[in-house]
């Protein structure tokens, strides 16, 4: 079963601007990269630990550690790409609610 953002961070998220929802993406990001590229992060990879069981989970490891496009995950788990960056953009929100 899918863990959505916990009652107490969808109120943060939802009084977020965009610029700030598009800082959090960068961050979690770039952390992302760090780790899949050997760099430490327990928290990190708890937080990926909890989300392991997402539908949509393989899109983190395939964009950030094997560098796959939107495109090549959306043809490789035979989903639209909006799907995919829909849900590329709501697993980098609730990991970062998670590594609070």
């Amino acid at each position: 079963m899918r863990k959505s953002i916990n009652t107490v961070s969808f109120p943060l998220i939802l009084s977020a601007s965009y610029d700030d929802i598009k800082q959090i993406m960068r961050t979690v990001g770039q952390r992302l990269k760090d780790y899949y590229a050997g760099k430490p992060d327990e928290k990190l990879a708890e937080a990926l630990d909890r989300l392991r069981n997402d539908v949509y989970f393989e899109i983190i490891p395939m964009y950030y550690h094997s560098r796959y496009t939107l495109e090549s995950i959306s043809e490789r788990l035979f989903t639209d790409i909006s799907t995919i960056g829909r849900n590329k953009k709501r697993l980098l929100i609730e990991l970062y609610f998670e590594m609070l």
